[in-house]
């Protein structure tokens, strides 16, 4: 009986057809445009394409539809633009959509695109506040004052002081337009944006390039900061 349940499990295992609620095209499969992706497990809300053998160390672009072969905008993840990421050295990559929703303080809330492999090390904060951070023009995608530092873990960081204001920007590989911003991991990504004021106006901007996910932090400046701490301890002493 014991074998018999056993042959039914395995039989099941090869005969059930795959399922897909989104399919990844892309130049790393001839943009098939019925390449399903797989749910890491029933109602996860997490999704994955796995491809291997495609060209070394390349660029690629990709798009993520609900519909098999619709490319229309009603079936795209996202509207704008193509998705883009880098093959490894053996050609292989693989792309997770995570639709579920966060408030974790990173951007896309949701509908994140993540990748296993990134090769780009040179990052760029750019935006409408590069002018008010000491570059000589805003939208600058290769500026070396707003290069962002790694940090270790596909995490890169820009910090800096910058004057009251509401800013938009968006991370890039430095030189190209290859963002990740508001619908993460995109050509030309859309713009997040930010705060400050006299007081909070401290700004780390941050990009995941794995996670496919932006942040952008604003507290007051450290000497700021250093300032009100000091002040606090005073009231506390007299009030003593």
């Amino acid at each position: 009986m014991k074998t018999f349940v056993k042959a039914l499990a395995i039989v099941a295992l090869f005969a059930a057809p795959a399922h897909a609620d989104f399919f990844s095209p892309g130049g790393f499969n001839g943009w098939d445009g019925a390449a399903p992706m797989v749910e890491t497990f029933g109602g996860s809300g997490i999704w994955e394409y796995s491809y291997t053998g495609a060209t070394a160390n390349a660029r690629e672009q990709f798009v993520l539809l609900n519909t098999a072969n619709d490319y229309s905008d009603g079936s795209k993840v996202y509207l704008a633009g193509d998705q883009w990421l880098h093959s490894d050295a053996n050609g292989d990559n693989l792309i997770t959509l995570d639709t579920n929703t966060y408030a974790d303080g990173w951007e896309p809330t949701t509908n994140r695109i993540s990748v296993a492999y990134e090769s780009e090390t040179n990052w760029v904060a750019t935006g409408n506040f590069q002018i008010a951070a000491g570059n000589g023009s805003d939208w600058d995608n290769a500026s070396a004052v707003t290069a962002m530092t790694d940090q270790g873990g596909g995490l890169f960081k820009y910090e800096g002081a910058l004057a009251p204001g509401t800013y938009d920007w968006k991370a890039v590989r430095s030189g190209s337009w290859d963002a990740i911003g508001s619908d993460s991991r995109n050509v030309n990504a859309g713009n997040v944006n930010f705060t400050t004021d006299a007081v909070n106006n401290y700004v780390e901007l941050w990009v995941n390039v794995l996670d496919g996910t932006v942040r952008s932090v604003v507290t007051p400046e450290p000497a700021t900061m250093a300032l009100l701490g000091f002040g606090a301890l005073a009231l506390i002493r007299r009030r003593r």
